[in-house]
């Protein structure tokens, strides 16, 4: 049984000095938050921790009249502190993702208060800390208070990252969706990378191997090197003919004459040239998986990872079209040039000996 009672008054738990920390990833708890920052005026000396802190807007307690209220530190600089903290207000704290819980039990950084965004708890009492199990368990952990708020659109993750409500000081009850990104879409440089390169104007530079096959500058480059990773692991990520679950479609020849939605046309219909079958392909920006649920195409050609988004759209992958990674390409006169090439060539290396260790690499570079 919990007992709930106001963010208000939840928030009057955080007392001047405290260190706060607030759970992150796409699950702020934006209402424990906003309550924390209407107490600005009265506060003085909080330290705020969060990391991967994805925030619909600026957090409300970055403000120039809370500068001596809430003292900003930042275990990974995102877009709800990053203006606050270019500005020189808050501060980032550099560290690895796996040491940081060690910081919060050893009390490096000290945890009096934990703002966390669960789900609402099971049969056996235990809350989720559904998309955001990376902090935030250690950090309840440690902390003295803790104060969840109790939302319904936090999923129920099964696991460890479970805190029974006889470990929550206070709850609050909130019906608030969680922040979703949209998916990153390429600039017209990404675009474009490959060309600038095969003309001389860029001697060298990193681009996607779809996006090199796709404006056709594959053979008018140098490829000096591989970093087979994507997103989320050392794997390529692919791109996929896929078409809606219950589509009578199996194989690319079932398609003939339909519509294809695609942000890669040139990839695409090379693709269906190179298997015999002539589609109608046609441009799609971004949510390209919604134009076959909205039946505006019978199938698609998307890039993908693991396969989940895909799935979860109720579509069914039928072919593969090609593997896509990083690729570090150079221009051909200027690798021929071995006074450029030795300067190009060691920057490679260490990218590549990084990719084999998991190793994570900051390239200074200098024009010249």
């Amino acid at each position: 049984m919990i007992n709930y009672t106001t963010a208000a008054e939840a928030a009057k738990l955080i007392k001047s000095n405290d260190s706060v920390y607030i759970q992150g990833s796409v699950s702020i708890p934006e209402v424990l938050v906003k309550a924390m920052a209407d107490r600005g005026h009265e506060l003085r000396g909080v330290k705020v921790y969060s990391a991967f802190a994805i925030g619909r807007e600026e957090a409300p307690y970055c403000k120039p009249e809370y500068k001596d209220s809430f003292l900003v530190y930042s275990l990974f600089v995102s877009n709800s502190v990053r203006n606050w903290i270019a500005q020189g207000y808050g501060q980032a704290i550099p560290a690895f993702l796996g040491e940081i819980p060690g910081l919060f039990r050893k009390g490096i950084i000290p945890i009096d208060v934990a703002l966390l965004n669960c789900s609402r708890p099971n049969a056996d009492g235990y809350c989720s800390f559904g998309t955001s199990a990376d902090l935030a368990v250690s950090a309840a952990e440690c902390a003295k208070v803790v104060i969840a708020q109790i939302n319904p659109h936090v999923p129920f993750s099964y696991g460890d990252a479970l805190i029974h409500v006889s470990k929550l000081t206070a709850a609050v009850e909130v019906d608030e969706p969680l922040v979703e990104l949209p998916t990153a879409q390429p600039s017209e440089i990404d675009r474009k990378i490959g060309g600038y390169i095969a003309a001389g104007i860029l001697d060298v530079g990193i681009t996607g191997l779809d996006w090199l096959t796709e404006g056709g500058h594959e053979d008018k480059v140098m490829h000096v090197a591989d970093l087979v990773y994507s997103k989320t692991s050392n794997r390529p990520c692919r791109w996929v003919l896929a078409v809606a679950g219950d589509s009578p479609y199996q194989c690319p020849q079932d398609l003939a004459g339909k519509r294809i939605a695609t942000e890669l046309e040139g990839l695409t219909r090379n693709y269906f040239k190179r298997v015999g079958v002539d589609v109608n392909v046609f441009y799609s920006w971004g949510a390209t998986e919604a134009k076959v649920v909205e039946g505006l195409a019978d199938g698609i050609v998307e890039v993908t990872e693991t396969g989940t988004t895909i799935r979860a759209h109720g579509l069914r992958i039928i072919d593969e079209v090609m593997c896509s990674y990083p690729v570090i390409i150079a221009n051909k006169e200027a690798w021929a040039d071995p006074r450029k090439r030795d300067r190009k060539a060691r920057p490679s290396a260490e990218a590549a000996e990084c990719k084999r260790n998991n190793a994570l690499l900051g390239w200074y570079c200098i024009a010249s």
